[in-house]
Order: structure tokens, then C-alpha cells, then sequence
């Protein structure tokens, strides 16, 4: 992991809250059941898929840094949001997006750009496969 993060850091997986400004009222991210564990490591708190966590976490980070990794991945800068609600999906990303994302993990790390196949031909100009149109 990334900015002195491991599977192994504590975090305090407690309530927060943040004052925004543009909504005027507090932000409380919550777990769901709302239940919390106190100090844990991140391990645990993606295993167990704790919100408060994740949201420590890319405090931790810091917002910026991790929208800006996120492009790393292929996911396109005016669809990630910079506010700490992106540690819980708040960016809007095709289905084709998010499949390319993680491709990236089984792909050794490089970003490969996904293409359909049309149609699988042999030599001879047998098809073997031809995709429907719907």
C-alpha cells in the first residue's frame, strides 16, 4: 500500500464526523450494522467492509492522492470525486470502468485497454465464432 498504509495499520474504527460546508450540516459516515470496534487494522476493516475505516484510511492518504491513484487504474478524472465520500464508491464508473480497474491486479500491473471479439476466424475463413447483435 501507498503514504505508510499496510494490511497491518491500526485504525480506530470509531464514529466521525466532519463539518461540510456546502451541505451546511455535519458528514457522518457510518458502518452498516452501525457497530464499531475501536483500534483495528485495515486488514480487518476491509475484510469486515467498516466505513469509519476506509474513511480514516483516505484520511490517512489523503483525498487528492487517492483520486489521483485511482487514474493510475484507468478510471477517468471527471468521474472521481475529491472528497473523502470516495473511500466509500462515491464516484460514478461504467461497468467497463470498474472491470478494466481490476483487470489491472490480474493483468501483473499494467493497464490493458478491454476490446470485445467480433468474430474468431480460422485461415481457411471458417468462422468459429460470430458474435449476436441485439
Amino acid at each position: 500500500m501507498d503514504k505508510g498504509l499496510t494490511l497491518a495499520s491500526m485504525l480506530n474504527d470509531v464514529p466521525i464526523s466532519r463539518w461540510d460546508a456546502g451541505a451546511g450540516s455535519d458528514w457522518q459516515p457510518k458502518n452498516s450494522p452501525p457497530q464499531y470496534a475501536g483500534p483495528i487494522r485495515l486488514r480487518q476493516g476491509l475484510g469486515q467492509s467498516k466505513n469509519v475505516v476506509m474513511v480514516r484510511a483516505m484520511r490517512a492518504m489523503g483525498v487528492d492522492y487517492a483520486a489521483e491513484y485511482l487514474q493510475r487504474f484507468g478510471f477517468p478524472a471527471q468521474n472521481i470525486v475529491h472528497t473523502e465520500s470516495l473511500a466509500l464508491g462515491s464516484a460514478s464508473f461504467t461497468p467497463m470502468q470498474v472491470a478494466r480497474g481490476y483487470a489491472v491486479m490480474a493483468n501483473g500491473g499494467f493497464l490493458v485497454d478491454p476490446w470485445f471479439i467480433s468474430k474468431i476466424e480460422k485461415r481457411s475463413g471458417r468462422r468459429d465464432f460470430e458474435a449476436n447483435r441485439k
